[in-house]
């Protein structure tokens, strides 16, 4: 069967220049039917496109990924054959779905569930991006090219009124390749691209509307004496302290001072003079306001000065008292990077902790990364983690702390290892034999079989599981289970497989999923799942957007702020609105701090905490982080 196999390879894959090499082909095999048992995911690079998918090499072997197993997701299938040249050599992972030798050799490759990074735009940057689809007025592009499709499909629309050219629209067909701009987000925080979308502004002359106005400025640091000047992120200005601008009024190099302390992404107001038509350019000078505000904070800094050396001269001949000093160690220090023992604690929702004298709470970190090599070993202390209930003591070495917090970062090291290994499962002889259940052998699951024959075909209710390592799991009663074709009832309509995925991505430990069994691995004691149809319902489909909005509760958010008749109003994603609280302008501590910071600076974006939603209004209720407070009260202050 062996040499059947390989005839059939050579033979198929011969203008493909496949290594002859049998016993290095079989060990290849081999070492992909390992991964595949161990559900592990595998890296591969695009070699060729078809009609329904791709040809791709993982470690030396042909194989195929269809486009309904790539990591994202298009209503046309003709996108694919679109992008599909512009992918040939990228590489991207995934895991074995199915692999045989019998009639034809194949290899197929699941890589639906790659995560995806997130891509970040800057504002006036070149971006090429591919032609998807035209009309007469604008052209649908798709931009992932430029992250190595890492961050996948980035569709965008390039209007025909963009380009500098007409003649350049009029040549573009799907399929094309070309440069565009970003120039930041609309209202709807919908991204604009496009070639002279700034120009256009300046020449209708809406900016020229505004000179003689004061306006809030952004500043961008490039380097320790060189900063730029932009007008909503938007539009570069030039703003010179010369006096031909400011006269005799104020101090010059009071200005300049003030200017080269200010830090990066700084707010300052400043009053629009004329409009640069060569360089496109708006001419600045600081706002009367703010002049006055610098020149009166350096008078009383210089009041200040005196006063204090007035004093130390009075008290010249008087000994200065000596500083007390409290000798005060953080406990936290003494167990960094040490070995310790901590306590589980299980709550009434199964979320398993981890205690260091009930004082410091452990939060595993990139749990096993020192013993990652070591793949029995990992396997073993993983199992020995999830069988621990609440009260059992574990070791774990700590890698690091979390500020003020009594928070410890936690891992397995192969001396922690060892430890939980032997000194654990002696005191515990009840748990000892459920260890050497779960270690030993899987050969008791024929067993299983009988048993699960009754649900097969139909629908229940599967449970969400967290394991120390942060990983989903799911489990129907006390089956682990194992998504075998997931999303098979969607692929008619596959508009519903994003947001269910978002959905499901949100749900928190001990949630339940509705999935169809489909069958048993008796190998592995799992079960095959798919997803139940029941989310396509109209109702499933408001439950799975609230959930996808519940996701940033609880979150440290960068807040949009854009401004209407002067008031502030906050937005989420430049999509959410949100709001402070109706009392938090109450409390004594922060009366009036954020208005009042607004008021003087006109920053563009704040960092707050997301701590809930109106139920009535759906707006985001916010709280300001630490670092945000100190920045509101050192600028009142300043």
């Amino acid at each position: 069967m062996i040499k059947k196999w390989f005839d059939k390879l050579l033979g198929k894959y011969e203008d493909l220049n496949l290594d002859t090499d049998k016993d290095r082909l079989a060990d290849t095999f081999d070492q992909l039917a390992r991964y595949k048992a161990e559900d592990r995911a595998i890296g591969f690079k695009i070699i060729e496109s078809r009609q329904s998918g791709f040809i791709v090499k993982v470690e030396g072997l042909y194989a195929f990924v269809a486009y309904l197993k790539m990591p994202w997701f298009y209503a046309d299938i003709k996108k694919w054959h679109t992008i599909a040249p512009y992918m040939i050599d990228c590489k991207m992972g995934g895991k074995i779905q199915r692999m045989s030798y019998e009639d034809n050799l194949y290899v197929t490759i699941d890589a639906s569930d790659t995560v995806l990074k997130t891509a970040t735009f800057q504002i006036h940057k070149a971006y090429r991006c591919i032609v998807l689809w035209k009309n007469n007025q604008s052209v649908l592009v798709e931009l992932g090219q430029n992250f190595d499709w890492k961050c996948g499909s980035i569709e965008a629309e390039v209007k025909k009124s963009s380009f500098y050219f007409l003649e350049e629209f009029k040549d573009l067909n799907i399929g094309d390749s070309f440069v565009t701009f970003f120039h930041g987000f609309e209202t709807e925080g919908k991204m604009i691209f496009g070639h002279q979308w700034v120009d256009k502004e300046l020449e209708n002359g809406e900016l020229e509307k505004l000179i003689g106005s004061v306006q809030p400025i952004t500043i961008h640091k490039e380097s320790r004496h060189k900063y730029t000047y932009w007008y909503r992120g938007q539009y570069q200005c030039q703003l010179s302290i010369t006096e031909d601008i400011y006269g005799d009024s104020y101090p010059l190099d009071i200005l300049e001072q003030y200017l080269n302390n200010l830090a990066d992404n700084s707010t300052i107001l400043c009053e629009f003079i004329a409009i640069g038509k060569l360089k496109y350019k708006i001419k600045l000078k600081l706002a009367d306001q703010l002049c006055q505000a610098i020149y009166d904070i350096h008078i009383q800094k210089n009041k200040k000065q005196i006063v204090e050396i007035a004093d130390k001269l009075n008290s010249k001949s008087k000994p200065a008292p000596k500083p007390i000093v409290v000798n005060r160690k953080d406990e936290k220090v003494q167990y960094l990077h040490t070995i310790q023992e901590f306590t589980v604690k299980i709550d009434e929702n199964g979320v398993k902790t981890y205690w260091l004298d009930d004082n410091y709470n452990g939060i595993p970190h990139l749990m096993f990364k020192e013993i990652k090599s070591d793949q029995p070993l990992k396997k073993k202390l993983r199992k020995l983690i999830n069988l621990a209930v609440n009260g059992d003591k574990l070791w774990f070495y700590i890698s690091d702390k979390l500020g003020k917090k009594n928070i410890l970062y936690i891992q397995q090291t192969i001396e922690s290892a060892n430890k939980n290994l032997t000194d654990w499962p002696i005191n515990k002889e009840k748990n000892k034999v459920e260890i050497k259940k779960a270690i030993v052998s899987d050969r008791i699951s024929e067993s299983m079989a009988d048993e699960l024959d009754s649900i097969m075909d139909t629908e229940q209710d599967i449970a969400i599981r967290y394991d120390a390592d942060g990983k989903r799991r799911y489990w129907f009663q006390n089956y682990e289970c194992k998504k075998i074709r997931f999303f098979e009832n969607y692929l008619e309509n596959v508009k519903y497989i994003n947001p269910v995925k978002r959905y499901l991505q949100g749900l928190s430990d001990c949630s339940t999923i509705r999935c169809v069994i489909t069958g048993i691995d008796t190998r592995k004691n799992k079960l095959h799942i798919k997803l139940s149809n029941m989310y396509k319902e109209a109702p499933h489909q408001s439950m799975i957007l609230d959930t996808e909005k519940e996701r940033f509760i609880g979150k440290e958010e960068l807040i949009d702020i854009r401004y209407e008749n002067n008031l502030p109003i906050f937005y989420l994603k430049n999509q959410w609105k949100c709001r402070f609280p109706r009392s938090y302008s109450a409390v004594p501590n922060n009366k009036g701090k954020i208005m009042k910071y607004i008021e003087l600076n006109n920053p563009f974006w704040m960092t707050c905490i997301i701590t809930g939603r109106d139920r009535h209004s759906e707006e985001y209720i916010l709280e300001l982080t630490k670092e945000q407070q100190e920045e509101i009260i050192k600028s009142i202050i300043e």
